[in-house]
């Protein structure tokens, strides 16, 4: 439940308190105390990027995106830090991958608990065509643990030039 943006209703001194207003002020105090909460996106440009081989974009149009030209370029963007129960729904990449050779990318999740890491969820594949697209990995459900962080890390399947627009993720709070 969403936090009113005004009063529904006014009490003076000893007005009895109506049932709906008490419920829902527990299930407001519940949703901002408890975390819960539903779907929420963090959308990352591409210019949020570090890592290497990586071409940051400048002028008309291009602000916030990045090329990679090497199958051995990486980007990679740190996700905030979520809260443990969290559960990661979604990720996607929007770019432009090349026809020239047939380059593709995607975007993998990789988590780290205390200096253990690993690759899990990712996104599909570009198709190649040269196209600005959004390609996704959905159906996930990752339950972020206590002290776990989250890194996505795109890459380039054949080398030549690609552009990267922004990734996001979907999360939610259970």
């Amino acid at each position: 439940m969403a936090l009113p943006l005004s009063r529904n209703r006014t009490y003076s001194n000893g007005d009895p308190v109506i049932p709906g207003d008490l419920n829902d002020l527990q299930d407001q105090a519940i949703a901002l105390y408890g975390n819960k909460h539903g779907t929420r996106p963090i959308y990352l440009p591409g210019s949020a990027a570090f890592g290497t081989s990586l071409t940051y974009l400048t002028g008309a149009n291009a602000e916030g995106r990045i090329t990679m030209a090497l199958t051995t370029a990486r980007a990679f963007w740190a996700l905030p830090q979520l809260v443990a129960g969290s559960r990661i729904t979604a990720i996607r990449l929007t770019g432009t991958d090349n026809v020239t050779g047939t380059t593709q990318i995607n975007c993998q999740l990789y988590s780290k608990v205390r200096g253990a890491g690993s690759f899990s969820e990712s996104t599909a594949v570009t198709n190649g065509s040269g196209t600005l697209q959004t390609v996704a990995g959905t159906a996930i459900s990752r339950v972020v643990a206590a002290n776990e962080s989250f890194t996505l890390v795109a890459k380039i399947l054949v080398a030549n030039i690609c552009t990267i627009d922004q990734v996001e993720v979907d999360y939610d709070h259970p």
